[in-house]
């Protein structure tokens, strides 16, 4: 049932345990297993490697320093230098430990861990203190991070302390003391979910106390602020925002010839608000 060719091995015949001293190959099925040093055992399908450790099972990888891999269940604990990719899903975790178990598909991250997920033509980056993957019964990945939760995307940034990506409608829920940075502009609430559409920000809610604040130049600075905003992008550009109770606004109005006329300060109840390159180009008050 597996193929096992060594530099160096030695076998036990009672212990049905193989010792490899070099670069060592274990095929099985589908699955392929490289190191230069460890063991594995043949009763139980159960390896145990401790250097330049590399586990291939079709379009998915698993690197490490050191990998106790369960052939049968599909489990890995990997330690050191943790590596998790799969080509089809167009995904690689890093850290500096992990757990893993193929089926259904869970991962566990600790030690730096990062999230990388190809969209489009960019790729999205997840971090925080834990990093947990999960597949549910509809293939759909769950991406949780605890502590610390930070991810960047060339066109929008953002932290929070917890946060939650589903696959399935491709939003992001931020908890606690979220921020978000899109071009210009900088918003806090105190929940935050976001939308995307193939790969590119469809729509924010900012739930709480929601305030936006967008550069104008070097020293001044475009404020809003309501009970709860929601937000529309498009092509990644916030262009519209709703803001529903306790509307204030804040910002620098100009003449055609964009000559500054001054500071408006205004209170509403709701506000409709029109942006252009991240620039506040028109206030609605209702």
């Amino acid at each position: 049932k597996y193929e096992i060719i060594a530099d160096t091995l030695e076998y036990g015949s009672d212990s049905k345990i193989a010792y490899f001293f070099g670069p060592t190959e274990i095929l099985a099925d589908s699955t392929r297993i490289y190191c230069e040093r460890g063991q594995y055992d043949t009763e139980r399908d159960i390896a145990q490697l401790t250097q330049n450790s590399v586990i291939t099972k079709k379009a998915q990888t698993i690197k490490g320093d050191s990998i106790y891999y369960q052939v049968k269940r599909g489990y890995g604990d990997i330690t050191g230098h943790a590596f998790i990719s799969d080509t089809v899903k167009k995904y690689v975790i890093t850290g500096g430990r992990a757990k893993y178990r193929e089926n259904p598909e869970f991962a566990l991250v600790t030690d730096r861990p990062l999230y990388a997920l190809a969209m489009d033509d960019d790729t999205l980056f997840i971090t925080g203190d834990t990093l947990q993957v999960q597949t549910g019964a509809d293939a759909k990945r769950k991406v949780r991070v605890f502590r610390n939760a930070k991810f960047f995307k060339p066109d929008f940034q953002g932290k929070c302390d917890s946060l939650l990506y589903t696959e399935s409608d491709s939003t992001f829920y931020l908890y606690h003391n979220p921020v978000v940075w899109n071009e210009q502009n900088q918003l806090t609430a105190d929940f935050i979910f976001m939308t995307t559409k193939s790969g590119d920000l469809d729509s924010l809610h900012m739930i709480g106390n929601a305030f936006l604040i967008a550069r104008e130049d070097s020293i001044k600075y475009n404020q809003i602020r309501g009970r709860d905003m929601f937000g529309k992008f498009y092509d990644n550009e916030l262009r519209s925002i709703f803001v529903e109770g306790n509307g204030q606004t804040v910002y620098y109005a100009y003449e055609e010839k964009k000559k500054e006329i001054g500071v408006n300060r205004a209170d509403c109840s709701n506000l409709m608000i029109r942006l252009e390159e991240s620039k506040v180009q028109r206030v609605t008050f209702l």
